[in-house]
């Protein structure tokens, strides 16, 4: 079974001389909104383009964050305790990488759709039971992470539309069949879909109509 985590955590805040990273790891954070302006003042916020506040206690991202982080291209909430994601995250506009893996999440946002420069989506280890159709709006999303959930099927409206994947990973879920839709999938390389509850090769998978 194929299982994706952060990189090695570092301890404390470590901030980039340009001001546009800042890492915040390890430090049992429970407000992402209080701890990042405390020590990236207010004005500089829309500045940042990478956040990574892995292997804290967040159990929400504060819509304000959203709001204030207006051009980050790098978001990495792994590691946590987050039970949602706010629809305001939408507002991330400029986001390529969002890393959410190993928390809490039982639903992705309906809204994730209009982060339409999204290439990388890492959500494993979560408790997802479902994917929003929106989610095959993300027609430049080359990987998408979603081992070790609880998924029961695929949506043929949530992947469809993924005509830059590359990299699709399932394993450890409990899909019984894989929807059609993976056939028009035509930049797909990789496919990882081990242990599930899958009794044949699927119909998208074999040759011939």
């Amino acid at each position: 079974m194929m299982s994706f985590f952060c990189d090695a955590p570092r301890r404390g805040a470590r901030r980039t001389s340009s001001q546009t990273t800042l890492t915040l790891e390890d430090r049992n954070m429970r407000s992402l909104f209080r701890e990042v302006v405390a020590l990236q003042p207010e004005a500089k916020l829309a500045c940042l383009r990478e956040l990574r506040c892995t292997g804290n206690a967040l159990a929400r991202v504060e819509p304000e964050c959203c709001m204030a982080l207006r051009h980050l291209e790098v978001l990495c909430l792994s590691g946590n305790v987050l039970g949602c994601l706010p629809p305001e995250l939408a507002q991330l506009r400029s986001l390529t990488s969002l890393r959410v893996e190993s928390n809490r999440l039982q639903a992705l946002p309906a809204q994730i759709g209009e982060l339409r420069r999204l290439t990388q989506l890492w959500a494993g280890c979560n408790q997802l039971r479902e994917l929003p159709a929106s989610l095959g709006s993300l027609r430049r999303l080359t990987e998408l992470c979603l081992v070790d959930n609880q998924l029961e099927s695929l949506g043929e409206d949530s992947v469809a539309g993924l005509c830059s994947l590359e990299r699709l990973e399932l394993s450890g879920n409990r899909l019984e069949d894989l929807p059609d839709a993976l056939r028009s999938l035509e930049a797909l390389r990789s496919l990882w879909i081990d242990a599930n509850r899958l009794s044949s090769c699927p119909r998208c998978l074999r040759d011939g109509p």
